[in-house]
């Protein structure tokens, strides 16, 4: 899957361009410095480089004031949302809750049936990894955009 096509990604990218409006920042390099953020990994994403893992995205919403949900979900006008000042996103808790809800729905209770289900995209480590009770594994938008695919659903629900 190519990053440009990522709805996750049009939706991120076109998001951080209408904030930059929004905040009448003349460069991105001015965004990059509001953001904390290396310059080059969020010039990665904005050419569609590179995809951020959602604790990334979670860092990124919380600074916007803004929901990880809405950032890779929606097309945000900033100049009518309602900012959550006090948000802490929690995206990983909020995925690892969806992702098992979602796979119960189609009966996948094991690392195999995960494997098998998602047609070897993703490993046995993975599933683990995501479901390790101490320091799992955050998934990038690329992973959630595939596991999104094969659920029926769109990447955003797994989540909200």
């Amino acid at each position: 899957m190519e990053i440009k096509h990522m709805t996750t990604m049009r939706f991120f990218v076109g998001n951080l361009n209408n904030y930059i409006s929004y905040k009448q920042l003349d460069t991105v390099k001015e965004l990059s410095v509001h953001l904390s953020l290396n310059y080059n990994r969020l010039v990665s994403w904005l050419n569609f480089q590179r995809t951020p893992p959602l604790a990334v995205i979670d860092e990124i919403a919380n600074i916007l004031q803004v929901s990880s949900r809405d950032l890779i979900g929606t097309k945000i006008d900033f100049n009518s949302y309602t900012f959550i000042h006090t948000l802490n996103n929690i995206s990983n808790e909020k995925f690892c809750v969806n992702l098992r809800k979602y796979l119960n729905k189609y009966d996948i209770k094991t690392a195999a049936d995960f494997v098998a289900y998602f047609d070897g995209e993703f490993s046995e480590h993975t599933y683990y990894s995501y479901f390790k009770n101490k320091n799992n594994k955050t998934p990038s938008l690329k992973s959630l955009e595939i596991l999104s695919q094969f659920l029926e659903i769109s990447p955003y629900k797994l989540i909200e």
